[in-house]
């Protein structure tokens, strides 16, 4: 446990000289780890590929949506790499992600611990003069905006037979850019996440996992999702988790074949933003060509 203890004080170290947003929409990630962690990658079996789909807001137009595409394996018995694609829209605005990740895997008494490295390019693009503005020449939507942006992220993540856990900053260099109508990209800002999870069997066809996904900036505060998941026989599972954004979600998953699973997933907010019918939908498909043969539960 030295080697974690070691690594965990140096990203926290890191991030309390930085400062920036919390990520947007954690639970699009709860299946995706290695979009906001690298050393997650290769985790989870020798190739997976994973498609996440959320809509939210759906009763509005130009609501947010996000589409991620995930590859991740291992090369080798130490070494696992993987591809990240996200697009997420909103309005007139469009962030476009593409990231490279690497792990190296270190074999621990107990299980593996992962250190990770990201590197990625994004693209911000705000159609700002197809908006329509109350005031005439308003010069805040004149001018189109786009533009590319290099960043680069670290990682750890640890894994045993009954729990988890990981410690990422997804991005280390910061993006102090303002748009005029609205800040979609403040997601890209730097943050420190942190997941967790432990498994424990109920009775011989019963499983439970309560997990978490935090994530922290010095803008923010702390922001995050907590949850509990329940599995039958590891072919089904369901889930119920609250979001700090003072939401909730309910999830379920099936195993359709060996290699192949989906689920789907329904958000709706609590109190006040209840009457104005915030709502998500998200949608889950995942292929996993052969597994590593761990018995290392898996962090949804």
């Amino acid at each position: 446990m030295k080697e974690i203890t070691v690594w965990l004080i140096l990203l926290v170290c890191v991030q309390t000289s930085t400062s920036g947003q919390s990520i947007n929409a954690l639970n699009v990630y709860q299946r995706t780890q290695d979009f906001i962690n690298p050393a997650f990658c290769g985790s989870t079996g020798i190739l997976d590929i994973n498609l996440d789909y959320r809509r939210e807001w759906v009763e509005f137009q130009g609501a947010p949506t996000s589409i991620l595409l995930s590859a991740a394996g291992k090369v080798g018995n130490r070494v696992a790499m993987g591809l990240n694609l996200e697009s997420r829209t909103r309005h007139v605005e469009r962030i476009f992600n593409i990231s490279t990740n690497y792990a190296y895997l270190l074999p621990l008494s107990q299980g593996n611990l992962h250190l990770g490295l990201k590197a990625g390019l994004m693209s911000f693009a705000g159609n700002y003069s197809q908006v329509l503005s109350n005031e005439a020449g308003d010069l805040a939507f004149r001018d189109d905006v786009n533009r590319w942006q290099p960043n680069f992220g670290a990682g750890a993540f640890y894994r045993s037979n009954s729990w988890y856990a990981g410690v990422s900053i997804p991005m280390l260099l910061q993006d102090n850019t303002q748009t005029a109508y609205s800040q979609l990209e403040r997601a890209e800002q730097q943050h420190c996440t942190i997941s967790a999870g432990y498994r424990f069997m109920l009775n011989e066809l019963f499983m439970m996992q309560p997990n978490m996904l935090l994530s922290f900036s010095r803008l923010a505060g702390p922001t995050g999702i907590v949850g509990l998941s329940l599995y039958y026989q590891e072919s089904i599972w369901t889930g119920l988790s609250y979001d700090s954004d003072n939401a909730i979600n309910a999830r379920f998953h099936y195993q359709l074949s060996e290699r192949i699973s989906a689920g789907y997933g329904y958000e709706t907010a609590l109190g006040k933003l209840r009457n104005q019918s915030k709502t998500a939908h998200l949608i889950n498909v995942r292929y996993n060509i052969k597994s590593d043969g761990n018995r290392y539960p898996t962090p949804y």
